[in-house]
């Protein structure tokens, strides 16, 4: 018996397919289905969801001729799991390739698998990295091009050629299905050519309100393998993702060009989206992807150019899925899908059929939590191992200066055996106030209310709480016995990542072993971690904020002023104030000061540290000889 939104899905096809002339006809099937997926792309940086038009040209005529959704979230905050979701249609329990310690089963009837045996050549152009053929994504292919490389160009410029050759070598009335993949707009980056880093570098540079984080990133291992302390403000790093997003959309302007110069465009079925967002300080120190379940890691845009122009130029408001692809896929091209797939067709939207659907459910491996995104709620998981150990991947070698030699903090091994580094961080007094923003109890958040899901109302609203607890539980249980049925025990599991591929992802900045551990079970917690003490932090933050300013234009090279100086004793005092009446939490102000003491004797400014210094050095003994 198949679950009821499965049951749902198939009738909705079915109803679709008994529509008459609005129904796709499989004799009229759109010959061409190209599917691109540009990696890490934060809809808002495109000129179509509001972003600067000069980003994402290509892409923007585009939505011209197209139906673009405004809510598309992804099932999963990075790469791996959420490909594998867009191109089998099953969430990640499902289709159980949560990381690289699995590969797909072949009991798992892919979207290229479907189209192939209806009579589509396939071909997909990838950039490698955890969209490589060894996790399964071969499947129903016959040509997979994954040959990322170490020393020469990478991204559209190394895959928009082999593309457009494999175009030229169909057959003028060959069906085609073609996946395409890149990581432009990844970290690094700088690693767009210099001619687009300077056209993106000159746009203007104005501080914000969240640069003053970047002294902190500083002590984080992946920030600094990506090159994300490279920068001193977020809209220089926004400036140079913006200029690998347009790497990205000039790949799609040559392939949709590539695609009217052979006559397919007007049957064509064009969907151009991403596997995930990401995370620009959204939700405190991290920069990147991978880890939260809110909206700057999942919400994705999606573009869906349907066969002679079909609803172009329309917008859909409505909560949809990188799930609900290949069965739009397979809806169009009239192609009938494996029933255990899940998702639902985006046409029937498109045509004014209401959803049946009305959810989103995916996970996050490396915080080990799930998530359901229904009824206007954003509800996760507890996190099933201890919130510390999801930070441990991203600390150190370094961490911020402890006074007290006496303490040298926990020790952590990170990386692989050959490359392996030992560190050690102050967990009890957390200088770097991590046990704010990691995963730990169950969080609820409101999507209207709070658009940047910051406020988790988890425990301000028990009974939403508890209803979409039991809503999570009874469609994970769905997924998992989906998951039970496709398990197939020799192709489930992946010898893991070979030492080629751990240095070809060493590139984008990955580091190397904890994405090899096998996956932990999406299992409800039967317990409820103790929420974190989280103190009101606005004050130290206004201080941090007035310090950093000048700090910036510092290290740039700025000439140092009485008034430079007497901005930086200020935003001393108020953290040092702040630190008396946050005892407990004096280990986030201390090497804070010790930092701003440095910066003023290297320009030479005259402070009076010494006073406040040993008043927050004492409070932080204090508080950490409580905690012990």
């Amino acid at each position: 018996m198949l679950p009821p939104r499965l049951l749902a899905a198939v009738a909705l096809t079915a109803l679709l397919v008994a529509c008459g002339d609005d129904a796709p006809n499989p004799s009229h099937a759109p010959r061409t289905v190209v599917l691109v997926s540009l990696d890490t792309l934060r809809p808002e940086r495109l000129g179509v969801y509001g972003g600067h038009p000069d980003t994402s040209p290509a892409i923007d005529a585009l939505a011209s001729e197209s139906v673009v959704f405004d809510q598309v979230l992804a099932a999963s905050p990075w790469t791996l799991p959420s490909h594998m979701t867009m191109l089998t249609g099953l969430d990640p329990v499902a289709h159980g390739v949560r990381n690289a310690g699995y590969r797909l089963s072949r009991n798992v009837t892919t979207l290229a698998e479907s189209l192939q045996a209806a009579g589509f050549t396939t071909g997909a152009f990838t950039d490698g990295g955890f969209v490589d053929s060894s996790f399964g994504f071969d499947q129903g292919f016959a040509t997979y091009d994954d040959a990322r490389s170490d020393d020469g160009p990478n991204g559209m410029l190394r895959i928009v050629p082999r593309v457009l050759s494999w175009l030229d070598e169909r057959d003028a009335g060959e069906d085609v299905f073609l996946f395409v993949h890149t990581f432009d707009a990844h970290t690094p980056y700088d690693s767009p050519g210099p001619e687009v880093l300077e056209r993106f570098r000159a746009r203007p540079v104005d501080d914000g309100p969240d640069d003053w984080m970047f002294d902190a990133l500083a002590y984080m291992n992946q920030q600094v393998k990506t090159g994300v302390t490279g920068y001193a403000r977020l809209s220089e790093l926004l400036n140079d993702y913006d200029a690998g997003v347009h790497v990205a959309d000039t790949g799609v302007g040559r392939i949709v060009e590539a695609l009217r110069a052979a006559g397919r465009w007007d049957d064509a079925l064009l969907i151009v989206t991403s596997d995930h967002g990401e995370s620009f300080l959204d939700h405190g120190l991290h920069v990147g992807h991978g880890l939260a379940s809110t909206d700057d890691e999942l919400h994705v845009p999606l573009l869906l150019k349907l066969p002679r122009g079909e609803g172009a130029g329309t917008r859909r408001p409505e909560l949809v899925g990188l799930v609900d692809v290949a069965r739009t896929v397979l809806d169009v091209t009239g192609v009938a899908p494996d029933p255990i797939t899940q998702g639902e067709s985006l046409l029937g939207l498109v045509r004014g059929i209401p959803r049946s659907v009305d959810f989103v459910l995916g996970a996050s491996q490396n915080a080990t939590t799930g998530f359901l995104v229904r009824d206007g709620l954003t509800y996760v998981t507890p996190t099933a191992i201890e919130p510390m150990r999801i930070a441990q991947r991203h600390l150190g070698p370094s961490t911020p200066p402890d006074l007290d030699p006496s303490d040298d903090g926990v020790e952590y091994t990170q990386g692989n055996d050959e490359d392996a580094v030992t560190l050690r961080y102050d967990v009890a007094g957390d200088p770097l106030g991590l046990s704010d923003v990691l995963p730990g109890p169950e969080m609820l958040f409101d999507r209207a209310a709070d658009p940047g899901e910051r406020h988790d109302v988890a425990r301000e609203r028990p009974d939403d709480t508890k209803r979409m607890r039991t809503a999570y539980q009874k469609l994970l249980a769905e997924s998992q016995a989906v998951a039970d049925q496709l398990f197939d025990e020799e192709a489930g599991v992946n010898e893991g990542l070979d030492r080629e591929q751990e240095r070809l992802l060493a590139t984008l900045g990955y580091i190397g072993g904890s994405e090899s551990a096998p996956a932990i079970p999406m299992k409800m917690r039967t317990w409820a971690l103790t929420p974190p003490e989280r103190p009101d932090t606005s004050g130290l933050v206004a201080a941090a904020r007035a310090a950093y300013v000048v700090e910036a234009r510092l290290r740039e090279g700025g000439e140092a002023s009485p008034d430079d100086a007497a901005t930086l004793q200020d935003a001393a005092l108020r953290m040092a104030s702040w630190a008396g009446e946050n005892p407990d939490f004096a280990a986030r102000v201390e090497w804070r000061l010790v930092a701003l003491t440095a910066l003023a004797e290297q320009h030479g400014l005259q402070l009076e540290p010494q006073r406040w210094l040993d008043a927050v050095h004492d409070a932080a003994r204090a508080a950490k000889r409580g905690k012990r």
